[in-house]
């Protein structure tokens, strides 16, 4: 009987895989990074900002390339981190194409580098400011994904101070739901109101993380809930019951 604690062989046969695919990146990333370092130089970047630049852009890429792993699930949030990842590539290739150009190399007597056309200079500087706003968006996504259930804490400041003790009573603030599926009961159900659009099993899978099977489990379970409710409210109550008259003339509740 083999040993369940031992990985199985397909696993060990991956480790060779990532560490070679690992040496490519630097090796792709090394060559990148000096034409991105002297595009930088030639858009006037100083030394050791034109050293790091290459780290922003491709840098960027890598990030976006592991979010588009983790988030593959979440339809809108893949599209962008997949739009990031051609702009990007995109842009990485134009500068490294210009670079092979000669565009950004010093000339030999001056040593000056001749500045680039501004609509190059246009891309190279706005790829380190898209690495901050889209970097920061990404870790958003991200911060989303893992943590679905997080809510902000209410603040001391949110708490109205004035008027009479019934003003000040704080109202009850729903508690966050206890897991995954929890909270895709109630999304569903609040789609359900009147007005709204009705949440789809692929939507509930896309936003929460729950399987298919789970997905119809919760629209079955809140239908079966809004209609037991449903039935409670209409049912009459005891008092309500009109009174019956016996034949001897007794009344019957």
């Amino acid at each position: 009987m083999a040993d369940p604690i031992r990985p199985p062989a397909s696993r060990w046969a991956v480790v060779p895989l990532v560490v070679v695919v690992i040496g490519i990146i630097l090796v792709a990333f090394r060559g990148s990074w000096g034409a991105m370092r002297d595009a930088a130089l030639a858009c006037h970047f100083d030394q050791s900002s034109a050293t790091l630049y290459p780290f922003a852009v491709d840098g960027l890429l890598v990030v976006a390339i592991l979010a588009a792993v983790l988030l593959r699930h979440d339809a809108g949030a893949s599209r962008y981190t997949l739009g990031i990842i051609a702009g990007y590539t995109g842009a990485s290739w134009l500068v490294n194409f210009l670079h092979g150009l000669g565009w950004f190399s010093a000339d030999p007597v001056t040593h000056l580098r001749p500045v680039p056309p501004w609509y190059v200079v246009c891309v190279i500087a706005s790829l380190v400011i898209g690495s901050i706003f889209l970097g920061s968006h990404l870790l958003v996504y991200v911060w989303r994904h893992l943590f679905p259930d997080a809510a902000p804490e209410q603040g001391p400041g949110d708490v109205y101070q004035g008027g009479t003790d019934t003003d000040r009573a704080v109202p009850p603030v729903p508690e966050p739901p206890a897991n995954k599926y929890e909270a895709a009961k109630r999304a569903y159900r609040h789609s359900l109101t009147p007005g709204m659009a009705r949440l789809s099993q692929k939507a509930l899978t896309d936003q929460f993380g729950v399987s298919k099977r789970e997905a119809g489990t919760v629209q079955s379970e809140v239908s079966q809930e809004i209609a037991d409710e449903a039935a409670a409210a209409d049912a009459p109550e005891p008092d309500d019951v009109p009174a019956q008259h016996t034949p001897n003339g007794h009344v019957t509740a």
